[in-house]
């Protein structure tokens, strides 16, 4: 099957969850399909879902027989103690001849350099696709097609095919789609310990909250994360003449039953319209039966622009599956941290050991420098100091920073209302006080940047240097290739998803020189993985990081108007705390692009456990101070300098740094991810 629009290749692509629905997919509409094998990939609920080794085989034979295609998901985040299995399984798909993989961690990308292996490589919409750096980026490292990010319209995708024509683009058009950017929702991870990252998302964007404007808001439930599913069939013509060349059907939990009818009815549109484009009329027909057979209601999501509240299902009534129910964030308790504490100290000596017998092997032999030489280094380094590094939202806390002698602060990009964004004379007073007293400040970059935001931010990033801002903090890697040759240095913030040390590897290729772990890493990683990352790493220890974020505004969506629409005065700001149907609130704040983030209720409290974290390899901490004042803050700062100070530290020392900082923030404190394991 062969189709193509203007000199431009056109696939139908098809999702497949076990073998035997890929026996009847393989058969339908579809140009290829793309499906998981039993690991590495984003859909790892169901055993009984994905395919054996043996059946991919079976399927990529099949498939070529019939001149189609075979995608493989390999598109989770890998922990190192997961990559040899990694290895072995990528050596395999190498050998199937599958005609890709679809991937999302650069560590991936990093191994398969360092293999050698010959696979074609589509960076998933997981990666976040967002903008022409990213692209760019893509290109260098020999990646042949992009899924493009939920949040982008078509009209984005006609532009990114005007300046990188040579790669290939790939678009949701049908499915189940997320409120989140892709791989930046960590609430799933947090909240149970499933990261969607891993592909083990509980989906807590579909509970239902109390409908604050009803009479009796706890009767009445709404679902204002309840993203609708979406749906193309009815813009076809746009879809081909925007460029995307594989248009992606999300269903790998569907069932050939419900797939077969769907595929063949897009194909048959898309045969019409390319047989004529001209004559082309959508089928009423269809359109009725797509109506009716839906699994949601349907949208267009982003595709033609933010949607606002035709996006969302409200009223939850067509939700097929409740994955999970609200809970709260977990309490700091003694037998808790007594726990995780113990945990940890087992980790670390395990590595230790490992280490100590592996070096002797390595003297023996007169072997060169290695990952164990490195994990040596890192624990020898403990006894050194561990660096403090503050993220601030205004310039009170930024002045009470220095005043405090922390080794760097982060000025934030996407400053949360009520503040006001750092104003360009803000940022000269901060970096005097600052170079005066010798602490490098860090501009933090958007976690998402459209070409409009570069634009806007292309001249202050300019004139950073002159004013003694040392770096810039990044989130993607569309920042990394526009920002690598300013002269500023540059940090990797939490949004990298750094899991394993072969993506600090990528990192550092890339130019960075220190990069952040992931927030949702557990108590295993935390322990073995930063003294293998071959540049400096930091841990987030303190405060509120973004669990979720947003294109979509709750706010504007509550008065059924998006940022495009003329807005009433009268409002105070676009936060809001949602309160969930078992009475837990949830703090959505508001920044200053409109983007919505949802954060936890309750600060991660990592001080109980700084004795061990010290000996983990990590060269700083960072205190997430984006709701803190600047007088909270400089005694937080306190706090966590007296528990560094601390090589040994009992139960009641733990807990009474936990306590002051509760009554410092003004917030309860809890571990976190740290508690999953």
């Amino acid at each position: 099957m062969s189709r193509t629009y203007q000199g431009r290749s056109i696939e139908l692509l098809a999702p497949v969850g076990t073998f035997a629905d890929f026996k009847e997919v393989i058969q339908s509409a579809a140009d290829a399909v793309y499906l998981g094998g039993k690991k590495f990939n984003m859909r790892m609920h169901n055993p009984k879902h994905n395919l054996t080794n043996d059946e991919i085989l079976e399927a990529v034979a099949i498939a070529h027989q019939l001149g189609k295609k075979v995608y493989v998901t390999f598109n989770n985040m890998m922990t190192d103690v997961e990559l040899a299995d990694a290895e072995d399984y990528l050596r395999f798909l190498e050998a199937a001849q599958v005609d890709a993989l679809i991937i999302q961690d650069f560590g991936a990308v990093q191994l398969i350099k360092e293999l050698g292996l010959k696979l074609e490589l589509h960076l998933s919409i997981m990666a976040n696709t967002h903008n022409a750096e990213m692209l760019a980026t893509a290109n260098e490292l020999g990646v042949t097609r992009c899924v493009i990010s939920r949040e982008a319209s078509l009209a984005q995708v006609q532009e990114f095919v005007r300046e990188y024509p040579g790669l290939e683009y790939e678009y949701f058009i049908h499915g189940d789609m997320c409120i989140a950017h892709g791989a930046q929702c960590y609430a799933s991870g947090v909240y149970f310990g499933k990261s969607g990252n891993r592909g083990l998302c509980m989906k807590p964007c579909r509970w239902a909250y109390q409908d604050a404007t009803a009479d009796d808001p706890k009767a009445a439930l709404v679902y204002p994360m309840a993203v609708k599913d979406m749906s193309l069939y009815q813009h076809i013509p746009e879809l081909i003449m925007s460029g995307v060349n594989s248009y992606k059907i999300e269903g790998r939990m569907r069932g050939a039953d419900y797939l077969i009818e769907l595929i063949n009815l897009y194909g048959e549109a898309i045969d019409r319209f390319l047989a004529d484009p001209v004559s082309y009329q959508t089928d009423l027909d269809k359109v009725a039966y797509l109506e009716e057979n839906r699994v949601r209601d349907l949208s267009t999501a982003y595709a033609f622009g933010k949607p606002g509240l035709t996006n969302i299902a409200m009223d939850g009534q067509r939700e097929p599956r409740v994955f999970s129910r609200p809970l709260e964030e977990p309490v700091m308790k003694p037998r808790r941290v007594e726990k995780v504490a113990a945990h940890l100290q087992e980790l670390l000596a395990k590595e230790s050991a490992t280490a100590t017998s592996q070096q002797a092997v390595e003297a023996q032999n007169e072997a060169s420098v290695g990952v164990s030489t490195l994990v040596a280094q890192a624990t020898a380094a403990a006894n050194d100091a561990i660096e403090i590094r503050v993220t601030v939202d205004n310039k009170d806390a930024a002045m009470a920073a220095i005043a405090s002698g922390v080794d760097s602060v982060y000025l934030s990009g996407e400053v949360l209302e009520p503040n006001p964004a750092f104003s360009i004379a803000d940022l000269r007073a901060i970096a005097a006080v600052a170079n005066e007293a010798q602490i490098s400040v860090y501009y933090v970059l958007p976690r998402m940047l459209d070409q409009n935001q570069f634009r806007l931010l292309d001249d202050l990033i300019a004139q950073l240097p002159a004013m003694g801002i040392t770096g810039l903090l990044v989130s993607n890697i569309g920042e990394i290739h526009r920002y690598q040759h300013t002269g500023l240095k540059l940090r990797g913030d939490y949004g990298l998803n750094v899991y394993n040390h072969l993506s600090g590897k990528f990192y550092q290729e890339q130019g960075l020189e220190s990069v952040t772990l992931s927030i949702e890493a557990p108590a295993t990683i935390l322990a073995t993985t930063p003294a293998q990352i071959p540049l400096p790493s930091e841990i987030l220890v303190q405060g509120a990081p973004t669990l979720m974020y947003m294109e979509h505004s709750f706010k504007k969506a509550q008065a059924d108007r998006t940022d495009n629409d003329w807005i009433d005065g009268g409002d105070a700001g676009d936060n809001l705390d949602l309160i969930d149907e078992n009475g837990f609130v949830r703090k959505i704040r508001c920044d200053q692009y409109g983007k919505n983030h949802l954060l936890p209720t309750k600060d991660f409290d990592y001080a109980p456990l700084l004795p061990e974290i010290r000996q983990t390899g990590v060269e700083a901490i960072r205190i997430e101070g984006k709701e803190y004042d600047g007088a909270s803050l400089k005694q937080v700062i306190a706090i966590y300098r007296e528990a560094l100070a601390s090589t040994e530290a009992t139960l009641s020392d733990r807990m009474a740094w936990s306590d002051r900082l509760a009554t410092v923030t003004g917030h309860d404190q809890s571990l976190q991810t740290l508690i999953f394991d």
